[in-house]
């Protein structure tokens, strides 16, 4: 994850905002779920934390508030890096 020398406040609280947020949670229970799915023991596969719909759903909400973050963020003026290397001419 980038460093708070790279984001400034405005996206810091985006992201703080988007990582909190009910859908962001739904999504990585869902994630969580397909990519470490808990064994069953014996009887039926236990059930997703939430249902296709609403993970549709949630995923659709992140990817538009991702994209909203990035766009503001491309937007704004970048202060150049400082290099630590020498320029060479």
């Amino acid at each position: 994850m980038a460093t708070s020398e790279h984001i400034d406040n405005a996206s810091a609280a985006g992201l703080r905002e988007l990582t909190s947020s009910r859908a962001w949670q739904q999504v990585s229970a869902m994630e969580e779920a397909v990519i470490r799915p808990v064994p069953a023991k014996s009887g039926p596969t236990p059930a997703l934390p939430v249902s296709v719909a609403d993970w549709r759903s949630a995923a659709d909400q992140v990817n538009s508030e991702v994209v909203a973050l990035w766009a503001t963020r491309t937007r704004r003026p970048q202060t150049p890096r400082r290099s630590s290397h020498a320029t060479r001419c």
